[in-house]
C-alpha cells in the first residue's frame, strides 16, 4: 500500500480551512487561567452540544464555567466573556434570536448579559468589566429606545447613558481582541461610528474624540486611562492621552494591552506580536501555519492566549516563547456522498495531526484505514467492502480529540451503488488554463510520466487514466487485498469515453477508443483505463469525457500549449 500513497498524495488539492470551534478568549492578570466559548462537550459528561463556557487552569484542566440553557426552544447563543483582573466577576453576554408569529416579520435580536461575582445583575447589551470589576460598558445591539450604550456602576447598579445620538448601533465590530474598553476609574472607550473613537468620563462627559484616516474601531485602555489602542485604516494606533502622541503600526489588528500600558499584542500577517508601547521592540511570537484568529493577553502583559485557525488553543510566554497546548482541535472530515462498493473512498481532513484512535464505521461495520493524515488537508483513505450492498448506510467518523473532550462522532449517509465512477484529480495548473473541469490523473503509455502541462498528451499516442467507482470485475477480490497482476481484473461494466477538443465545438466529441478496463494491479480500489487518443487531436483545453452505467463524467488533460513555460509544475513530479 505505500506504494499508493507514494504515486496518487502528491496529485491532490489542499482543502479549505474550518471555521475553528473556539471562541472570545478571556484570562485573568497573570494569566494562570483562561476561559473560552465552544459547542463540545467535556469527556464523560454527556453535556449536550450547544454553546458553553470553558474554564482552563494549569492547575485544574477544563472544567464547564457556564452553559446556556438545554431546554431554550429559541436560538440562544453565548458570545461573549469579560472578566475582571482577579476572575472573581464576570460578565456573560448572549443573543437571543426567534422568528416573529406572522409571515415576513423576519427574526427579533435580542442581547443580554448577566453579571456575577462581586455583583450580581442583568442588562441589555454587551457587557464589558474593568479590570477592578467596578464599572461596566453596555453596548447595546441597537441604540434606539431604552437600549442606550453607556456605563454601569456595578456596586450601585446606577446606569449612565452616553450623551451623543446615534441611530442603531449594530454590534457588527468584532475583533480578535481581548483588550479592555473600561479603566478602573471608569473612564470607557468606544466607537462612536466607524469613523470616530471616544472616550468617556464616568459621568457619561465626553473628554477626548479621535477621528482618524477614514476608520477607528477595536478600541482598548489600559487600567488607569493612560494609553489608548484602536485600529484605523491604516493599521493599529497606540495614543499617548497624556501626550496626544501617537505611534502607528501598519496592517496590523489590536488583540491586548497590558494593565499598565506598557506593551500592546496585536496581529500582522495571522501572527501573533507584542511590541512597547512606544512602538519599540516588536517580537513575533508565533509561527502557526493555519494562522491565529483570536487572542487575548494577561494584566501583567507576560502571558497571551490565542486560537489558530484549526480551532487549536495555546497559551505562550511573551518573554520566554514557551507554548503550551490547552485544547487541541477536533478532526473535521468532508465525505462524498455516492460511492461505490469495492471502491477507495477518499475523506478530506482539517487537522494539525490525526489523533490516534480514528475511526470509520459504514453499516456499522468497522472499516480499515490505510493512513492517518499528519496535516491540514490531507486524506484519510478507505475501501468500501466489496460485499457491501447497495442503499444507503450510516457511516461514523469516531474522532478522538483529546483527553479532555469527548470523541467527536460524524454522522452521514452514503449511498452505495454498483457504479460511481469518478476521476482522480491529476498534478500541474496554468494561470491561463482553459476554463473547464479540473486536470484528471493519467500517466504516458510507459507509465513513466504524468500527462501534465510540461508533459502534455499527443494525437495518437496511449495513455492510462485513473478513477474510482468503476464497480465489480470479473474476477473475485477480497476487500484490502490489492487488485491481481496476472490476469488483471477487468471490469464488469462497460464504459466509453470520447474527447472534446478544439473541432468539436458545437459539434459532436471525437470517440475514444478503450483499450482497457480493469482494477489497477497491485492497488486497492482503483481502476485503470488504457485509451487511444484520436490521431486528430486538435488545441487546448481539451476534455476526456467518460460515460458508464448512463452516468457521465468530465475532466481536462493538460494538452500541448505556447504558454507552457508560464505552467506550475511544482506538483508534477511522479513518485514510485
Amino acid at each position: 500500500m505505500h506504494l499508493l500513497w507514494m504515486l496518487f498524495l502528491p496529485y491532490f488539492p489542499a482543502f479549505p480551512q474550518p471555521v475553528p470551534p473556539f471562541r472570545s478568549l478571556a484570562t485573568n492578570f497573570n494569566g494562570d487561567r483562561v476561559y473560552f466559548i465552544s459547542e463540545r462537550p467535556i469527556r464523560g459528561t454527556n453535556q449536550p452540544w450547544h454553546d458553553k463556557i470553558f474554564l482552563w487552569s494549569e492547575e485544574s484542566g477544563l472544567q464547564l464555567f457556564e452553559a446556556r440553557p438545554a431546554s431554550d426552544e429559541d436560538y440562544f447563543r453565548l458570545f461573549h466573556i469579560s472578566l475582571s483582573a482577579d476572575a472573581s466577576t464576570s460578565a456573560v453576554s448572549a443573543m437571543r434570536q426567534w422568528r416573529m408569529p406572522c409571515l415576513g416579520c423576519g427574526i427579533n435580536y435580542q442581547t443580554k448579559s448577566r453579571l456575577s461575582g462581586a455583583a450580581s445583575l442583568e442588562r441589555t447589551g454587551l457587557m464589558h468589566l474593568s479590570a477592578n470589576g467596578r464599572y461596566a460598558l453596555i453596548e447595546p445591539r441597537y441604540e434606539d429606545g431604552n437600549d442606550k450604550m453607556g456605563l454601569l456602576d456595578t456596586a450601585s447598579g446606577a446606569f449612565n447613558p452616553f450623551s451623543f445620538s446615534s441611530t442603531k448601533r449594530l454590534l457588527t465590530h468584532r475583533c480578535p481582541c481581548g483588550g479592555r474598553k473600561v479603566a478602573n476609574d471608569g473612564t470607557a472607550a468606544y466607537y462612536r461610528n466607524d469613523l470616530e473613537i471616544a472616550l468617556s468620563a464616568p459621568n457619561g462627559a465626553q473628554i477626548f474624540a479621535a477621528a482618524n484616516r477614514e476608520r477607528a474601531i477595536a478600541p482598548m485602555l489600559d487600567e488607569s486611562a493612560t494609553t489608548l489602542v484602536y485600529q484605523s485604516s491604516h493599521g493599529m494606533v497606540i495614543r499617548h492621552l497624556d501626550t496626544q502622541s501617537e505611534v502607528e503600526i501598519e496592517a496590523a489588528t489590536p488583540a491586548g494591552i497590558s494593565a499598565d500600558g506598557t506593551r500592546v499584542l496585536y496581529l500582522f500577517n495571522a501572527q501573533l506580536h507584542i511590541v512597547d508601547c512606544n512602538g519599540a521592540n516588536a517580537i513575533r511570537l508565533t509561527q502557526e501555519p493555519s494562522g491565529i484568529i483570536d487572542a487575548t493577553l494577561s494584566g501583567d502583559g507576560r502571558i497571551a492566549f490565542f486560537t489558530t485557525a484549526t480551532g487549536n488553543v495555546f497559551r505562550i510566554h511573551t518573554d520566554t516563547g514557551t507554548i503550551l497546548s490547552v485544547v487541541s482541535s477536533p478532526v473535521r472530515l468532508s465525505l462524498p456522498q455516492t460511492v461505490a462498493a469495492g471502491s477507495l473512498y477518499r475523506v478530506l481532513t482539517q487537522v494539525t495531526k490525526a489523533p490516534e484512535g480514528l475511526a470509520l464505521r459504514i453499516g456499522g461495520r468497522a472499516i480499515a484505514l490505510y493512513n492517518a493524515p499528519s496535516g491540514a488537508g490531507e486524506e484519510v483513505w478507505a475501501q468500501i467492502p466489496w460485499d457491501l450492498a447497495a442503499g444507503r448506510h450510516k457511516v461514523e467518523w469516531v474522532v478522538p480529540t483529546d483527553l479532555l473532550l469527548d470523541p467527536q462522532i460524524d454522522t452521514n449517509e452514503l449511498d452505495v451503488r454498483a457504479t460511481a465512477p469518478s476521476f482522480l484529480p491529476g498534478p500541474g495548473v496554468c494561470a491561463w488554463q482553459y476554463p473547464g473541469p479540473p486536470n484528471l490523473l493519467a500517466f504516458h503509455d510507459a507509465f513513466d510520466r504524468a500527462v501534465a502541462y510540461t508533459d502534455p498528451v499527443r494525437p495518437g499516442e496511449r495513455i492510462h487514466v485513473f478513477l474510482a467507482g468503476l464497480g465489480g470485475a470479473t474476477q473475485s477480490v477480497a476487500t484490502s487485498q490489492p487488485a491481481p497482476t496476472d490476469p488483471q481484473a477487468s471490469i464488469q461494466s462497460p464504459i466509453s469515453c470520447a474527447i472534446h477538443d478544439a473541432d468539436t465545438i458545437n459539434k459532436p466529441p471525437k470517440p475514444v477508443e478503450v483499450l482497457s478496463a480493469v482494477l489497477a494491479p497491485a492497488l486497492v480500489g482503483l481502476y485503470q483505463v488504457a485509451l487511444r487518443l484520436p490521431a486528430n487531436l486538435s488545441g487546448q483545453g481539451i476534455q476526456l469525457a467518460c460515460t458508464q452505467s448512463g452516468e457521465t463524467i468530465t475532466g481536462s488533460l493538460p494538452s500541448m500549449s505556447p504558454f507552457a513555460s508560464t505552467c506550475d509544475t511544482s506538483s508534477a513530479e511522479v513518485k514510485w
